[in-house]
């Protein structure tokens, strides 16, 4: 079950490429803000990643982990993913987190079949941060996938830009987000998010594989002792 709404021509070309096992290793996902492209990258992953006969299922535990931002082998770099070396805040993608992406992107997958890297705001991105994930793109590792995020291709080096498989998004209109949510009223199932908590380079998560114990229980408490009559 794909959460993205109102993009059938961008989900149509991934899910074909999934069928045929033709899917490019870097996508360049462009539209306005809130358009639906981290939903979009979100659905990629967990296609890729997903146990179910029809991927992306929505039920398997791959699915799932992605969904609540669990999942080891997908990742997010953006602006605010984070704090700069001096201790601010960031106010660009720089070549430390390049670095980072590199660094994993090395690596074999820990718990999926796809590694899953999201460069959110990659508009964002400074000019050696740029030449450094070039040579990414141009020599991808395998059981890789690189999104990039940015509201045009004009934002970007041609040269990011031309390695990139683009997929552009437009606004979708009222009518289509309304037969979506009532559509999933309908069948019982909630409305698709418009995006997704995902560990991001720079936060605090939980090692990989560690279960969430659920909410804190209330103690026990004991029943009031029967008053004595008085003498």
């Amino acid at each position: 079950m794909w959460n993205t709404i109102g993009h059938e021509r961008a989900v149509t070309h991934l899910k074909l490429g999934l069928e045929k096992g033709q899917l490019s290793h870097a996508y360049l996902l462009t539209g306005p803000r809130q358009v639906g492209k981290m939903s979009l990258a979100m659905d990629l992953a967990r296609a890729l990643n997903c146990l179910g006969d029809e991927r992306p299922c929505g039920v398997c535990d791959q699915c799932g982990r992605i969904e609540r931002g669990l999942h080891a082998d997908v990742r997010i770099a953006g602006v605010e993913a984070g704090t700069s070396r001096g201790g601010g805040s960031r106010t660009s993608i720089g070549i430390d987190q390049v670095r980072e992406v590199q660094r994993e992107a090395s690596l074999k997958p820990y718990e999926g079949r796809y590694r899953v890297f999201v460069v959110d705001g990659a508009e964002h991105v400074t000019s050696e941060a740029a030449n450094s994930l070039l040579k990414t793109l141009e020599e991808p590792p395998d059981q890789v996938v690189i999104a990039l995020l940015a509201p045009d291709v004009d934002v970007l080096p041609p040269t990011v830009v031309s390695r990139c498989q683009r997929l552009d998004l437009s606004p979708t209109t009222s009518a289509v987000l309304r037969s979506s949510l009532m559509a999933s009223r309908t069948i019982g199932v909630a409305a698709p998010a418009s995006s997704t908590p995902v560990p991001a380079w720079g936060s605090h998560c939980a090692p990989s594989g560690r279960r969430s114990h659920g909410p804190p229980v209330a103690p026990a408490t004991r029943p009031p002792r029967p008053s004595r009559p008085p003498p």
